[in-house]
């Protein structure tokens, strides 16, 4: 749980909203991310990705997204701030 606050503090709102955005059917990983946001960042969070299923995400800025939100994971892993484990 602290894991993914830890990453949601440190990664731009915005490559979180592309994320939740792109993941829009898994339902897994939207419970996991809002049960570590307050109501007030879900709200957010839901009206950004509002904006970005209207207006489409182009690939590079996905891209862009991704890499800064792993380099982000390999960091708090790094320091033990965030646990993956194998599914």
């Amino acid at each position: 749980g602290s894991g993914i606050q830890s990453l949601l503090r440190q990664a731009d709102h915005d490559d979180v909203v592309i994320l939740a955005t792109a993941c829009e059917d898994d339902e897994e990983l939207k419970k996991k991310l809002y049960s570590n946001m307050t109501e007030n960042a879900i709200k957010m969070l839901v009206e950004d990705m509002m904006f970005f299923l209207r207006e489409g995400v182009p690939n590079y800025k996905f891209d862009e997204a991704m890499t800064r939100l792993i380099k982000s994971v390999e960091e708090l892993t790094a320091k033990g701030a965030l646990v993956i484990k194998p599914r």
